[in-house]
């Protein structure tokens, strides 16, 4: 496409945006009012809609074969049979998304707001499967070669494709983790075909699996089965299918316009007050409510097992031949126990952001009043250390290279250590003095420095875990 077809597809996409925003409840009442017939004719400009306003300016008259072109580019691929067959709100849907969504966004996601495009090392190895959705509304997908078929031709897809295989355990994760560091070390090209998301999702996954091969030994985890019917399971999945179901009724694209404004001041708090405005009067509770109830019945039947097998227990015989019954068993009535307590519908008294209140038990001291003001923590930390951070939180144009070892000897001054954790991955742990819990994982480069895209990605992980800034470290 020549650079002057692109600025003219920029140009009417804002042309597009702001007629939208200024008449869209005009074209909603206008397009919901009219027959089939009048849909189709106005779809093909034939009779008195010819010369349409819906989304036509008097200034649209000038416009040349070229211009209309473009401008076509910008409203959905539609079929003219399901604008007109489907109902008004099939076209309106469409329309909306194509002047309310930017067109990067729309290349990713396709004409009608769906992700149509993979774009990942391992697309073309896999195919949807039609009318087949997960729990979440999603797309299912299946494999459609075996990854041992790969091991010779591409052995880090063979890897990358076991791990999303069906019933992979920890143990076969961390051994495939392993494989795959081992060949980024012997062939360092191959960790250059990973984009930058795929590398980040291996390490997320190589610190889950890491985290479970140390707490394995201390905890006896028996393996979740829905077969058995377990209470918890059962209604948590219960709970998530009735969630789904309000989805496709609740949109974000009515509360914040254009959505780049979510990330200002206050805005994001807005839409989540009223997301859970909207769940509770489409369920009589808030989301976090409907949580803490199951988690509560299920540790009321516990204690109710526990009650009738004490019950059940024969009578303990003193060793002067008395019996009496046992002692052990709950004073409290089985009908308490039983009891469901009601869903009482009414508001949160806090903002719905922080829902889940921390119980305290009644003897238990009050927590400071102060504790949620307390101020970021300021580093004081030597001029070889600042450097580094200046370099990393540096927002200008040109933006200095780090070298790797400087990077990990200004960790280390801050009180992180430093482990391997497979081929070229490097985990940053803090010190107990630090009163941090979260590690910071992230690749050494192959060669000394760290260029700008990866020094800005690993300012923003370190701002997004540890809310780290330029401000955060000061000269001793």
């Amino acid at each position: 496409m020549a650079p002057t077809q692109v600025e003219g597809i920029i140009e009417y996409h804002s042309d597009l945006q702001k007629r939208f925003e200024s008449q869209s409840t005009r074209i909603k009442n206008f397009w919901q009012s009219f027959s089939r017939e009048q849909r189709l004719n106005c779809m093909r400009g034939k009779g008195k809609f010819k010369d349409t306003k819906i989304l036509r300016h008097a200034e649209d008259a000038g416009f040349t074969v070229q211009k209309t072109m473009l401008a076509c580019l910008l409203v959905p691929e539609w079929n003219l049979r399901d604008v007109v067959e489907s109902g008004p709100e099939y076209f309106l849907k469409l329309l909306e998304h194509r002047a309310t969504t930017s067109l990067s966004d729309q290349f990713w996601k396709g004409p009608e707001g769906s992700d149509e495009l993979q774009r990942k090392s391992g697309a073309k190895h896999f195919k949807r499967v039609s009318g087949a959705h997960d729990l979440a509304g999603n797309a299912d997908v299946e494999m459609m070669v075996k990854p041992e078929d790969l091991t010779r031709a591409d052995p880090q897809m063979h890897y990358l494709l076991r791990l999303c295989s069906p019933g992979m355990e920890p143990s076969d994760t961390s051994q495939c983790l392993t494989n795959i560091g081992n060949l980024h070390t012997l062939h360092p090209d191959e960790r250059e075909r990973l984009s930058q998301d795929e590398f980040e999702a291996l390490c997320n996954l190589a610190n889950a699996v890491g985290f479970w091969n140390d707490i394995q030994p201390i905890l006896a985890q028996r393996k979740p089965s829905r077969n058995l019917q377990w209470r918890f399971l059962t209604e948590m999945k219960q709970l998530e299918e009735e969630l789904d179901t309000l989805r496709d009724r609740f949109d974000i694209r009515n509360i914040v316009y254009p959505i780049s404004k979510l990330r200002n001041p206050g805005v994001a708090e807005e839409a989540i007050t009223r997301m859970s405005e909207f769940i509770e009067e489409a369920t009589g509770q808030t989301m976090a409510s409907a949580y803490e109830q199951i988690i509560e019945d299920c540790i009321k039947e516990l204690h109710r097992r526990h009650y009738n097998l004490e019950s059940a227990q024969p009578p303990s015989k003193d060793p002067f031949g008395s019996s009496s019954p046992s002692s052990t068993a709950p004073t409290r009535p089985k009908s308490q126990i039983q009891q469901k307590p009601e869903k009482a519908k009414m508001r949160p008294s806090k903002p719905p952001g922080n829902e889940f209140p921390e119980e305290q038990a009644e003897d238990a001291p009050p927590a400071p009043a102060q504790q949620n003001d307390t101020p970021p923590r300021v580093y004081r930390v030597r001029p070889a250390t600042s450097d580094v951070f200046d370099a990393l939180f540096d927002k200008s144009v040109a933006q200095p290279p780090v070298h790797w070892a400087d990077f990990v000897s200004a960790m280390v001054d801050l009180g992180f250590s430093v482990e391997p954790l497979y081929g070229s991955v490097f985990t940053f742990l803090p010190s107990a003095e630090m009163g941090m819990l979260q590690s910071f994982t992230t690749h050494r480069p192959h060669g000394p420095k760290m260029e700008k895209y990866r020094v800005q990605s690993v300012a923003r992980r370190l701002n997004r875990v540890y809310g780290w800034t330029r401000d955060t470290f000061e000269l001793l």
